[in-house]
């Protein structure tokens, strides 16, 4: 355990330097991501996901073996395993490109995106690095690639903003409901509509099944079907509930927009209306899929990224106390969402990253 608290001292101190010495020391942090990349690459029997990834290196065939039918479902996924197959490449090589793919590209997108790299980067780490980098790997990478889609909607690059959701798609074919979010995240919502949305959320969310809706999806019919009828359906306590994090964001959400980031919100399309309206909308999509709580993980968690960018935002807009009281939260939060990670839980309560293990081949 002592090796994940080690990375989150590191994100601390280059957080903390580039908030009170406004240094963006590139070259420390680009270094502890390439380590993070070799933690994860080199795992041994760590993550519930693990065992199935090797599984999917074992089963996928060389390069010149694959049929087109093999390229229909996620083909970026298939291909990186093929060509690493085809050139006697172990998987745990397969794990280093998929984690730096996704590390990196999440690098690029706050970079754009935020006045930090480091901060964004340490809420990252104990919010959802275990999560997308350990288990829902393909999601992890799917979700880098749409938060570099926010950039391009404020920049009104709608071709770009497609290129990235389609590359998202070919890790994680769930990457394409996110395609009508170019227009939904650059809308001006009111307050008025904004409490409407909540209120028609909770009343969905009462009287719809969500099981048929969901099921009329013909596009995604198969993985509704896993989430909705399927092996999560019959597990007692999966539903999400409302949480304190569903709380905090609750929260975060009214601050920001009432008071804190109002002016920028009502002004042309920006960085903060189009963060701000993704956290709008994880917190309905979090009402109206509460009793399915692997929808909440895979959908609502990929909008909730926007706060990572949101807290870098509220410290960077922040002068004297007030700036060291929000980043202290911030330090605070993300090492509590990081210690209740490491916690056991999942269907079995079995611990997913504790401890440790790895293996060099």
């Amino acid at each position: 355990m002592i090796i994940y608290f080690f990375f989150f001292i590191i994100l601390f101190l280059l957080s903390f330097s580039e908030v009170f010495f406004k240094k963006k020391d590139f070259s420390w942090l680009f270094f502890t991501l390439l380590l993070l990349c070799v933690l994860v690459s080199v795992r041994y029997n760590v993550g519930t996901d693990w065992a199935r990834y090797v599984e999917h290196y074992k089963e996928i065939k060389p390069i010149w073996d694959l049929h087109f039918s093999d390229y229909i479902i996620e083909p970026l996924f298939v291909t990186i395993i093929s060509l690493c197959k085809s050139v006697g490449l172990d998987y745990q090589i397969c794990f280093f490109i998929f984690a730096i793919i996704s590390i990196f590209v999440l690098f690029i997108s706050f970079h754009k995106i935020g006045p930090y790299i480091a901060v964004p980067f340490l809420i990252y780490y104990g919010f959802h690095f275990l999560s997308y980098q350990m288990n829902i790997v393909r999601h992890g990478i799917m979700t880098s690639f749409i938060v570099l889609s926010w950039y391009y909607i404020y920049k009104r690059r709608i071709y770009s903003y497609i290129l990235c959701i389609s590359i998202g798609a070919m890790f994680q074919s769930l990457a394409l409901m996110f395609m009508p979010f170019y227009f939904l995240l650059k809308y001006k919502y009111s307050i008025k509509q904004t409490f409407l949305f909540l209120l028609f959320s909770f009343l969905f969310y009462q009287f719809v099944d969500l099981n048929i809706v969901l099921l009329a999806l013909p596009i995604f019919q198969s993985k509704m079907e896993y989430y909705t009828v399927g092996f999560y359906s019959e597990i007692d306590g999966s539903s999400y509930g409302f949480s304190i994090g569903f709380i905090f964001s609750l929260f975060l959400f009214f601050l920001l927009r009432l008071f804190l980031m109002k002016n920028r919100y009502d002004a042309s399309i920006n960085r903060e209306r189009i963060l701000l309206n993704c956290l709008m909308w994880s917190i309905f999509m979090g009402v109206i899929f509460n009793n399915l709580s692997l929808l909440v993980e895979r959908i609502v968690g990929v909008l909730n990224m926007s706060i990572t960018i949101l807290l870098s935002l509220l410290v960077f807009s922040s002068r004297g106390k007030r700036q060291v009281i929000i980043f202290c939260f911030i330090v605070l939060y993300s090492l509590l969402s990081l210690m209740m990670n490491l916690k056991p839980k999942g269907i079995y309560n079995d611990n997913q990253f504790v401890p440790y293990q790895y293996k060099i081949i």
